[in-house]
């Protein structure tokens, strides 16, 4: 890691850049179970700046924990949204519907689909959390309390619920990676059952099905190369086969919303 620091120093300052050790931080990535093996006193300095291992890092708006486990991300997701549904009920009475929906959209929901396609395969309690964000925001539109049933609101409005929402980003990923609008650090994840030589000719083939990685490991599960191709798997073959982007997002949150309330 050292030796790699200090190719990217001397090419930095080969091209007249400068690294800034004071935001330079290193954190070691492993499950719960591993990280007793992990020398946290371990540290190494930068331009005169010891810098020593972190728990959680933030990247592009997203906290990253050592474990890989999201909590903190979805702490902040929770406590920001709720910070501006607070916010929001203060004006929620002098806006109508639409308006209403607006505000919500913007400030809160963007917020809760931010990067979510990460937080594939987090616990149900972590879920379940973000989904309560979800219910509070349609019983503030709505002027409901806790008592009030949430689900005929959640479809009034057309709302996949956690878990749906978080699938349908990374499966709509695959379907981009497939027809090269995705970015090629991406769609080298994604290889379908047709195109790859060492599969043997199955009906899989003409379903537009792609060929999903072994894992052994839960943390491997869950990552996209896996999670997202044994999803996209799942969803009917009708969809996958959609002519466009826009025709493939409206058949996907279709099928989605069915799995959403299907006991309903």
């Amino acid at each position: 890691m050292l030796r790699c620091i200090g190719d990217v120093s001397e090419w930095m300052a080969s091209n007249r850049l400068m690294i800034n050790p004071a935001k330079t931080e290193f954190m070691w990535c492993c499950s719960f179970q591993m990280s007793h093996h992990i020398n946290y006193n371990i540290s190494f300095y930068l331009g005169g700046v010891n810098i020593t291992p972190v728990k959680k890092v933030k990247l592009l708006g997203v906290v990253i924990d050592s474990d890989l486990t999201m909590s903190s991300q979805v702490n902040q997701t929770v406590s920001s949204c709720f910070f501006q549904l607070r916010r929001l009920k203060s004006v929620r009475r002098v806006l109508p519907m639409e308006a209403a929906k607006t505000v919500m959209n913007a400030f809160v929901i963007s917020k809760l689909d931010y990067c979510n396609g990460l937080l594939i395969g987090i616990t149900q309690r972590q879920c379940d959390r973000l989904q309560s964000v979800l219910n509070a925001a349609a019983r503030l539109l709505y002027g409901g309390t806790k008592r009030d049933h949430i689900t005929p609101l959640l479809m009034d409005l057309h709302w996949l619920r956690t878990e749906q929402r978080i699938l349908f980003k990374i499966i709509l990923f695959v379907f981009k990676a497939l027809h090269n609008c995705a970015p090629v650090y991406i769609s080298e994840f994604i290889t379908t059952v047709s195109s790859n030589p060492h599969m043997r000719s199955l009906r899989s083939a003409d379903n537009k099905c792609v060929v999903v990685p072994r894992s052994r490991l839960v943390m491997g599960n869950r990552s996209f190369k896996v999670s997202a191709t044994t999803e996209w798997n799942l969803i009917p073959s009708e969809i996958r086969h959609s002519s466009s982007v826009d025709v493939f997002k409206k058949k996907l949150k279709t099928y989605l919303f069915s799995q959403s309330y299907r006991y309903i």
